[in-house]
């Protein structure tokens, strides 16, 4: 690793021979009630307003990041997965930081996503890339637990 970049990463668009892959991991990544199923991950994937970034690193997909820009100043972090051998190493900002310039680029100036309130690991990462606090989402993963909105001004950097 040098600075913010990881020996070796390679982020990249998705590839329509990703989504088995994409799936099992989000599969790993979140509990079964709350992972995307293979149909959903594919529809928020190819939505027209989706970005879709595949973290490679030594060719091995470790990582991926959904996001949607909402509307002509607002995107949304649909989901952030890395695979467990490959956190704490940059990916996950590597994946993120690209989401950010993505949104940027097509205007976004606020962000926005939910993470699970006992997710602590999550919440600190993205407290770490200037998202705050914004409200709490009483029972948004399928009623057994609740998010916290968390925003970002992307004007700001």
């Amino acid at each position: 690793m040098c600075g913010n970049r990881v020996q070796g990463l390679h982020i990249r668009g998705f590839k329509p021979l990703d989504i088995q892959v994409l799936y099992q991991m989000d599969s790993v990544c979140f509990p079964a009630d709350i992972a995307y199923s293979r149909a959903e991950l594919q529809f928020y994937i190819s939505h027209k307003d989706s970005i879709t970034r595949v973290a490679e690193l030594k060719d091995v997909v470790v990582g991926f990041a959904v996001g949607r820009v909402r509307d002509r100043s607002t995107a949304h972090v649909m989901t952030l997965d890395v695979i467990q051998s490959a956190r704490r190493s940059r990916v996950g900002t590597a994946l993120i930081d690209s989401l950010h310039h993505e949104f940027r680029s097509k205007g976004a100036r606020l962000s926005f996503l939910e993470v699970d309130v006992e997710n602590v690991a999550a919440r600190r990462f993205y407290e770490a890339h200037k998202y705050r606090y914004v409200e709490v989402l009483p029972g948004y993963y399928n009623g057994r637990s609740d998010a916290l909105r968390m925003v970002r001004n992307l004007a700001l950097d």
